[in-house]
């Protein structure tokens, strides 16, 4: 698909560098839609929605994701020169403003209640499986909250990431040691027990978040991080998601320290990018 587009644009005279760059941001939206098992004949509105959040989340610079969102309209409307689409949800490919990239920061009460759902689900069922995803998605939510992960850092999490109380948060770029709390530390060893006793294969596999049914001894995905916490929205009443509890436990380490190398905690490059990225967090 994505040489036919070059070929239309090079059919309109556009120039190298612009045919280059559409192409290039054409590739990531097909590249998130496989990964998301997204259809082009899904709900289109919906599916921009998704994806724009998806770059608002990725992205530091609204200029960069408003570059990506212009990219995709033009490939939108090739899709629906050729009947690939119905329609092109132009309402929702409009530039963004600086403060429309708004993600609601939660009070450690509401916190707490986040960090419960799965320990309630954990504690209450009696099915054996369900009981093991329940203490994983437990451990997830509660590591994303101590260390302020990204989802991306916490499907690569390996076993032989963890040295006595340091993990090593690996990303494509380099890697950051995090200290872990010794509850949390118990809670892992707990569910590494757990896991073994369940899934006796699984010894020896190295990466921590396993998955079940045809994922078993694989690691999960992002997306069954977003469903760990689709499951909590539900719960709760109100939308949850990982980068709401990244921010707000950001939000708060940086309140109580002066220290002002304490990006680097949270896997920025400059202490300017996270003020920046906080600017924009209600």
């Amino acid at each position: 698909m994505i040489n036919f587009y070059q070929a239309y644009l090079e059919s309109l005279n556009k120039s190298p560098h612009t045919i280059k760059q559409y192409c290039i941001d054409s590739e990531q939206f097909l590249k998130f839609l496989a990964e998301k098992n997204i259809s082009l004949n899904s709900d289109c509105t919906k599916l921009v929605k998704d994806y724009i959040a998806y770059l608002l989340e990725k992205y530091e610079s609204i200029t960069s994701v408003n570059r990506k969102i212009s990219s995709l309209k033009n490939f939108l409307n090739f899709l629906h020169m050729r009947n690939l689409i119905r329609v092109v949800p132009v309402d929702e490919l409009k530039p963004l403003k600086a403060n429309e990239n708004k993600i609601a920061m939660l009070p450690s009460d509401e916190l707490r209640k986040v960090l419960r759902v799965w320990f309630d689900v954990h504690s209450t069922t009696e099915d054996e499986e369900f009981k093991w995803i329940a203490l994983r998605n437990f451990c997830i939510v509660r590591l994303v909250a101590e260390l302020s992960l990204k989802p991306a850092e916490v499907v690569k999490m390996k076993w032989s990431h963890i040295q006595n109380r340091n993990i090593s948060i690996i990303t494509r770029k380099k890697a950051r040691k995090l200290d872990i709390s010794s509850t949390m530390l118990d809670w892992l060893a707990f569910y590494k027990k757990e896991t073994e006793n369940l899934f006796p294969e699984s010894v020896g596999v190295d990466f921590i978040w396993l998955g079940v049914g045809n994922r078993r001894n694989h690691p999960i995905t992002e997306k069954t991080i977003e469903r760990i916490f689709q499951f909590v929205s539900k719960q709760l009443g109100k939308k949850v998601t990982a980068t709401t509890i990244r921010y707000s436990t950001i939000h708060e380490e940086v309140l109580k320290t002066s220290d002002i190398e304490v990006y680097k905690q949270f896997g920025y490059a400059r202490n300017s990018v996270l003020q920046e990225r906080l600017r924009r967090f209600s």
